[in-house]
């Protein structure tokens, strides 16, 4: 007596019900991942948005702790344009920038470039106006407003040449980003300070907190 065995597969229905089960898993799993995914991608957004604030932030301190007083009088020091718009503003800051190594100033450039969006800072060597300047996107953002206090305690929208060497005692900046997110730094200056010689014979303007060089002990007057 022989026996013979049937192979047997899956029939269309057994498939068709494999399909519907397996379509069900995984839109029940699309669903829980996506607002998962989705707050993952609002986090890095976030994330980067305050990096930018940070880079920002850093960039204008620095850049206003070594303000440069120059004997060319044809250089600006300081100037503050305003530009306001209904809600928005698009000013611009400018300033004469010497790092304390460098033997040339730079003319330093804040302001919103319309087209990509992004506050732009552009650096150039102050004496040579025809060199390209150096250009970085900081962060982007829809309004960019800066004040200067006033030696009367007023916050003032502009600051040009005719201030001649006076500076305001403070700079305030205000930005909003293209997602929204609001900053305000406020920038202590100088005033009413003796600008410091440095080695290369220019005149800086020390920044805030930051100690004026003096005499070493011993150096002058000294007596055996």
């Amino acid at each position: 007596m022989t026996c013979t065995q049937r192979n047997r597969g899956f029939t269309l229905l057994e498939m068709l019900v494999a399909l519907a089960v397996f379509a069900l898993i995984a839109t029940v799993c699309y669903a829980a991942l996506v607002p998962a995914g989705e707050g993952f991608r609002m986090l890095q957004q976030q994330r980067d948005v305050l990096e930018a604030s940070y880079q920002m932030d850093r960039r204008l301190r620095m850049d206003t702790s070594y303000l440069l007083l120059s004997a060319d009088k044809s250089l600006i020091t300081l100037e503050i344009t305003h530009d306001q718009r209904g809600a928005d503003s698009f000013d611009t800051l400018t300033l004469l920038v010497a790092d304390g190594e460098s033997v040339a100033p730079a003319q330093v450039h804040y302001a919103i470039d319309e087209d990509s969006g992004y506050i732009v800072r552009q650096s150039g060597m102050a004496w040579l106006r025809d060199t390209q300047a150096l250009s970085w996107q900081m962060q982007s953002a829809s309004s960019f407003e800066v004040q200067a206090l006033g030696a009367d305690g007023k916050w003032l929208d502009t600051w040009d040449k005719k201030s001649g060497d006076v500076l305001p005692q403070a700079l305030r900046v205000r930005w909003r980003s293209g997602e929204g997110m609001q900053r305000e730094l406020l920038l202590p200056l100088s005033i009413g300070q003796s600008p410091v010689t440095t080695q290369s014979g220019q005149q800086t303007i020390p920044a805030a907190g930051q100690a004026t060089p003096t005499t070493p002990v011993g150096s002058v007057g000294q007596t055996n």
